[in-house]
């Protein structure tokens, strides 16, 4: 078909006195073109977007030993501080060293009742990050406040206790880039087989 093309453009440009070497450019733009209007894979064009919402990010402990006030039982722990990272779309790549949390004096344990998920354990625990900081730079960030339920559980298949954690995030204080990224809601987890370690402290979590 392009070849097809190629040659229809080649005769009707010879027609009115057209070089070879113009056909070849015209012929060239319009190829170009097509290839440019084609759909970006992880844009939002249906089936080739992968499944996140538009912007995800994540964060992770920083290992050095102090921990956040420890409610849970059996020696199970959370290290308090850590950093964001990632790619906010959009707007730029996370800069770790001016992107950290901090887990407040909060840890409040709560039996599980019927109508909450179960993982095996009696007792989830409620924990907060308030006030983290996400930035792309000194002068472009946000604050989010963080809440939501850990449920613990001794995982059997990697001999560690484990668990998972569902909650919430919430933006507010945007500057710069981010001033209009207040008041935006993603949700907060463990996603795959890692995220929580409660043997270590170590977490891993993602927000979409």
């Amino acid at each position: 078909m392009k070849k097809f093309r190629f040659l229809a453009v080649m005769a009707l440009l010879m027609m009115f006195g057209c070089s070879k070497d113009e056909v070849i450019t015209d012929e060239q733009e319009l190829f170009s073109v097509e290839k440019n209007s084609q759909p970006v894979i992880g844009e939002k064009n249906g089936l080739d977007n992968p499944g996140w919402k538009d912007i995800s990010f994540q964060l992770t402990s920083i290992n050095n030993s102090i921990y956040e006030g420890n409610c849970m039982p059996n020696n199970r722990k959370i290290l308090k501080s850590g950093y964001f990272e990632g790619n906010i779309q959009g707007f730029g790549v996370i800069k770790s060293n001016l992107s950290k949390y901090e887990f407040s004096e909060y840890c409040v344990e709560d039996e599980i009742g019927s109508n909450s998920p179960t993982y095996g354990e009696q007792w989830r625990y409620e924990l907060k990050i308030i006030g983290g900081k996400v930035a792309i730079s000194t002068k472009d960030y946000f604050y989010l406040d963080i809440t939501g339920y850990l449920y613990p559980w001794f995982n059997l298949g990697t001999g560690i206790d484990d668990g998972t954690f569902i909650g919430t995030a919430t933006t507010r204080d945007g500057s710069g880039k981010f001033k209009d990224f207040n008041d935006r809601t993603f949700v907060v987890g463990k996603y795959g087989f890692e995220g929580i370690n409660l043997e270590t402290g170590m977490i891993h979590w993602w927000m979409h």
